[in-house]
């Protein structure tokens, strides 16, 4: 593995430097877009309403998905640069408008009793206020960009570890596969050192982690029921109205881009629609299973280990390194390793899954916990109530929202991680149906799977965030 390392040295750097070229280029556009969106949302509140479906939208897609509509769309290194910046949107977006919302109330007042506009308000005490969550996005969506480079160049044929990876996983060589996975590991960790140090020297507070907002809901009871109705309407519309658009807002032909219209044609009065279902239903079948079964499995170990760094201190110095390294590793990195390690059947699947499930949730129930009123504690701890009347009657009653909360974050990840070891490696499910329809260029199923997919994420989104208000509701009783 060092070996080879040392003896393709100058393959190894010119992949990467393709790669690391469309990351960074894609993380500085998705991060100025996410703030600028985000600055824009909080002071027009009625904007984040109706862009609502399409912030959902970027959060749901599977990478993996996309990856080969912007391959067959664009040209160059453009698609990777495009994916990168996806990648990274949401998440500055949503933490950046947590910071521009939580300030001190009576700094704002002050500001406000001295004369000055809303708008030095907003500059001098939200903007400043949110630079510690800024810098928490910056930090947290290193390693986002990277892999959506890396998925990207799936299939493109353009040079960069991605590619890289899939010639060497084609040829059977098992030491470069190692060797990609060790330079991509390295190059993220070195990045999020990186944005670390220059957070801590630009951040006059303690450097906030990414806390798990979810998608950011604006308050909107103040506008009539009338008003709440069309602007909902409007946002469950503009995604379909943009899509439709699309060939001509990008001037591609309609064959590459399959528009809402043109999908229902091909699923309903299309010559293939019969076997196009059969198809989809099939690879539905594989891939659903093993993602919610990610999803149990990856929020299960995440709320396990968790609980242990709260009750056992000790414990968590001892997992920073491996969570640090699991949090840095792109996920076509670590595929190929794990199916190295498991085979290329269902249990690797089934291991990807909930890898990629796992960090997510960790970080978030560790937060909630660090965060658990201690004054609660010590009340039980006065009376001698056991660890386990601790957990019962105090950490689970306050960590159940952040439950919730770990679950939607976890949702389209689950669904990300089984669809690239399909793509990757098995060749079934929904990663599998896209490839080959990728090499038979049948777009019509390219488009079909990539919008069932985002349907399935959005699908999983909204029932989780049912289940919770409906918990809520029976709690508040």
């Amino acid at each position: 593995m060092l070996g080879d390392l040392w003896s393709n040295r100058e393959a190894y750097a010119s992949n990467l430097a393709g790669t690391l070229f469309a990351a960074s280029l894609g993380y500085l556009i998705g991060n100025i877009v996410a703030i600028v969106a985000a600055v824009v949302f909080v002071r027009l509140s009625i904007l984040e309403r109706l862009a609502r479906g399409l912030n959902l939208i970027v959060f749901a897609v599977p990478a993996i998905a996309l990856g080969p509509l912007l391959a067959i769309a664009f040209q160059g290194v453009t698609p990777q640069i495009i994916l990168a910046a996806f990648s990274v949107y949401f998440i500055t977006m949503s933490v950046t408008m947590v910071g521009l919302r939580e300030v001190d109330p009576d700094a704002l007042a002050l500001v406000h009793l001295y004369g000055a506009g809303g708008w030095s308000a907003f500059r001098w005490i939200r903007l400043r206020s949110a630079l510690p969550h800024i810098m928490s996005g910056l930090r947290a969506s290193v390693t986002s960009a990277l892999l959506g480079a890396m998925l990207a160049e799936f299939g493109s044929g353009a040079a960069g570890l991605g590619s890289y990876l899939l010639a060497s996983m084609s040829l059977g060589q098992p030491e470069r596969v190692w060797g990609i996975a060790i330079v991509t590991t390295t190059t993220s960790v070195v990045m999020f050192n990186l944005m670390s140090w220059i957070a801590a020297r630009v951040t006059w507070q303690p450097i906030s982690t990414l806390g798990a907002a979810g998608v950011p809901q604006t308050d909107d009871r103040q506008s009539s029921r009338a008003t709440r109705f069309i602007v909902g309407a409007m946002a469950m519309l503009l995604p379909f109205v943009f899509w439709q658009s699309l060939p001509t807002l990008l001037n591609l032909s309609p064959a590459v881009i399959q528009t809402p219209s043109e999908i229902w044609t091909y699923l309903t009065s299309g010559p293939d629609a019969v076997m196009a279902w059969a198809s989809i239903w099939f690879a539905a079948k594989q891939t659903l299973p093993l993602a919610i079964a990610g999803m149990a499995l990856g929020g299960l170990a995440a709320l396990t280990l968790a609980l242990a760094r709260k009750f056992v201190p000790s414990l968590g110095r001892a997992v920073a390194v491996p969570v640090l390294l699991l949090q840095s590793t792109p996920l076509v990195a670590l595929t190929p390793l794990i199916i190295l390690a498991l085979g290329r059947g269902a249990a690797a699947t089934l291991a990807i899954s909930t890898s990629v499930c796992f960090y997510p949730a960790f970080l978030t129930l560790a937060q909630a916990l660090e965060a658990t009123p201690e004054a609660a504690l010590d009340v039980l701890r006065l009376y001698r109530a056991s660890p386990l009347q601790i957990l019962r009657l105090v950490i689970l009653q306050y960590l159940t929202p952040y439950l919730f909360t770990a679950a939607r974050l976890v949702a389209p990840t689950a669904l990300l991680g089984v669809m690239t070891a399909e793509w990757l490696a098995t060749g079934y499910g929904f990663g599998g149906l896209m490839n080959e329809a990728r090499g038979n260029l049948d777009y019509g199923m390219i488009w079909t799977v990539a919008s069932i997919t985002v349907c399935i994420s959005l699908g999983l989104y909204e029932l989780i965030l049912a289940i919770e208000r409906a918990v809520r509701r029976r709690r508040e009783r």
